[in-house]
């Protein structure tokens, strides 16, 4: 998602930079311990959804594939503003 909005405002994605929300999370007085629950409690989901379809038709394993990707990709953005850009945060305090 990151290199997608990199691309989307033309930046030059293969440049080092702190926008992953991880950088964020950090950036804004989250633990790498914490950071790490989130991301192992969704992946654990994201398992456990996997194993649950996995003997179920195509159709079900097609729907649980798009819900997980759409429900990743509203997280990533209720993140993006949970833990803004530092610019933003910036201007925010500016």
């Amino acid at each position: 998602m990151t290199l997608l909005w990199r691309l989307w405002r033309r930046q030059k994605f293969w440049l080092a930079h702190r926008e992953h929300l991880y950088q964020r999370a950090v950036a804004h007085g989250w633990t790498h311990l914490r950071i790490c629950g989130v991301y192992l409690l969704w992946t654990l989901l994201a398992v456990a959804l996997v194993l649950s379809f996995a003997d179920g038709p195509d159709s079900r394993q097609r729907c649980t594939t798009l819900a997980m990707l759409a429900c990743g990709t509203l997280i990533y953005l209720l993140a993006g503003r949970f833990w803004p850009r530092r610019e933003n945060l910036m201007e925010s305090v500016g």
